[in-house]
């Protein structure tokens, strides 16, 4: 059974916590039993505590303070937690813990280890049982009740049939998208596809309840920020981000699935050859400009030749089975493929829609690859120019592919077309018999159906024709981009003096020294 008692001078409390003048402080007794567990409630500084002792998988005890607030509130409190096991047996020491505690409403709970129960004997001696002391001091606090209408919440809005009283201002001014919502000056703002636990998170991060962002929760305050456009709390992540423990690769892959381009760049200059190895070999998907933008970086960090040469050697076989001619690819795209001590590394491969991967091809497709001498350039300038060029021009063609029929479709038309045409002569000439009469206006009507027929067939071979023209013009662009990008792989930087041609055993060049400009034009 728990007991409280209130203590009205703060002076007692640890001066490390600093309490203000308003602070409460609260005693209690939890009595745990021989199935070791126990719990109290207890009413300190205007909330509701629940205090429990339980043991976990490994029979380790566990004391763990949480509020018994409802969902509906929100709140923020500085605790002093001060939890004590005083032993019947003498050559054993009390068990004691204090610790500074602040939660909120989206953390509403703190646990103290406290002792394996193989040693709860070494405390109690003979007993089963046994008390714990807890003294809770309850600091800075403060509340806000959602569900009632007050000075400082005054818009009704409705969330998941969950009705909440919020500040209009407030969340303005954090957000573009209730921006937008209160801008209609509605009785009631319906939020719809928005989750109860979005919208609490994103008020926790917002109103003054001394949030704090973690590891575990960026990603989704990064989640609900997007989702409530707000700029201030993105700013507030990407401030946790470059302080976080986060590695590289991970801050990469944060910045690359939130679009956050500035961090994404940053992170991308700090990354060292080891890492841009372990994000290259992981099983994640990433975006061709990110490939890119390794790539550019990866080219930065090699001192010399040599260095580039063990990083490049293993991609030229991917260089390869990806610059084979194929009719049914016509616009060549930008990846980047490489490897380095056996694994894959990125590196530019001017490719065409690769149907498959290097990496699932057995060593004998690797053999059969054919042969490209490819030398090293950097990947900016005018082949970054050229490759968005043929990604217009294939979305270009994607659009006229739409809008007009396919080769099948003309042709089956083109078919049936002449085939009216051959029944309506035959008929002709059968109803144009001595014997058998026919009336003028059924003569002139067939004789105009023949006409329309004979137009509609010339009609639709012409379109076939000029069909066919347009796909021969786009192979012959498509063929003429693609053999500009070579021509501007091979060729190299201005002056470079490893412009090589094909051998037999080729081997991808080695990139621009550290210390190399880049050619302006590049």
């Amino acid at each position: 059974m728990a007991t409280a008692m209130e203590v009205d001078s703060p002076a007692s409390v640890d001066t490390s916590f600093q309490c203000p003048p308003c602070a409460t402080k609260t005693k209690l007794s939890l009595e745990v039993g021989p199935d070791n567990f126990a719990f109290e409630s207890v009413e300190v500084g205007e909330l509701n505590w629940i205090c429990s002792y339980q043991v976990n998988e490994a029979n380790i005890g566990y004391f763990t303070i949480s509020c018994g607030e409802p969902d509906t509130l929100l709140w923020s409190a500085e605790l002093l937690l001060k939890v004590e096991v005083y032993s019947t047996v003498e050559i054993v020491e009390n068990f004691y813990e204090s610790k500074v505690i602040n939660l909120y409403s989206s953390k509403e709970h703190d646990t103290i280890k406290m002792f394996p129960v193989s040693t709860k004997k070494e405390f109690t001696g003979d007993s089963d049982s046994f008390n714990i002391e807890i003294t809770v001091s309850v600091g800075r606090i403060w509340k806000e009740d959602l569900s009632k209408i007050t000075s400082f919440g005054s818009a009704f809005v409705m969330v998941a049939d969950r009705e909440l009283y919020v500040s209009r201002e407030l969340l303005s001014m954090h957000s573009s998208y209730f921006y937008t919502l209160f801008e209609k000056n509605e009785a009631v703002t319906l939020l719809e596809r928005i989750s109860f636990e979005d919208l609490f998170l994103f008020l926790s991060a917002t109103y003054p309840v001394n949030f704090e962002i973690t590891d575990d929760n960026v990603k989704k305050l990064l989640h609900v920020a997007m989702v409530f456009q707000s700029s201030s709390l993105i700013s507030r992540c990407l401030v946790f981000l470059e302080q976080s423990s986060f590695t590289n690769i991970a801050r990469i892959e944060i910045a690359n699935k939130y679009n956050l381009q500035g961090f994404l760049i940053d992170t991308i200059n700090k990354m060292t050859r080891s890492n841009i190895e372990d994000l290259a070999c992981g099983s994640k998907p990433i975006s061709d400009d990110l490939k890119l933008q390794l790539f550019d970086r990866l080219v930065r960090l090699c001192d010399d030749d040599a260095q580039f040469d063990q990083v490049a050697h293993h991609g030229s076989a991917m260089v390869n089975q990806y610059t084979t001619n194929s009719q049914q690819r016509h616009v060549a795209q930008a990846y980047i493929t490489a490897a380095a001590s056996n694994a894959i590394l990125p590196y530019a491969v001017y490719a065409v829609q690769p149907q498959v991967s290097y990496s699932v091809m057995s060593t004998q497709q690797q053999a059969q690859a054919p042969s490209v001498s490819v030398t090293r350039r950097p990947v900016s300038g005018q082949l970054r120019a050229i490759t968005a060029q043929l990604q217009a021009q294939q979305a270009q063609q994607a659009n006229q592919n739409q809008n007009q029929p396919g080769p099948q479709a003309l042709a089956a038309s083109l078919a049936q077309a002449q085939a009216s045409l051959r029944s309506a002569n035959a008929l002709l000439v059968q109803i144009g018999q001595p014997n058998q009469p026919l009336q003028q206006n059924s003569s002139q009507a067939l004789t105009n159906a023949i006409v329309r027929t004979q137009q509609l067939s010339q009609q639709w071979q012409q379109q076939y024709n000029q069909y066919q023209q347009q796909q021969q013009q786009q192979q012959q662009r498509a063929q003429q981009m693609h053999q500009q990008l070579l021509q501007l792989v091979q060729q190299g930087p201005p002056g470079s003096s490893r412009n090589q041609q094909p051998s037999a055993n080729p081997v991808v060049a080695n990139p621009p020294t550290a210390n190399r400009a880049p050619n302006a034009s590049s």
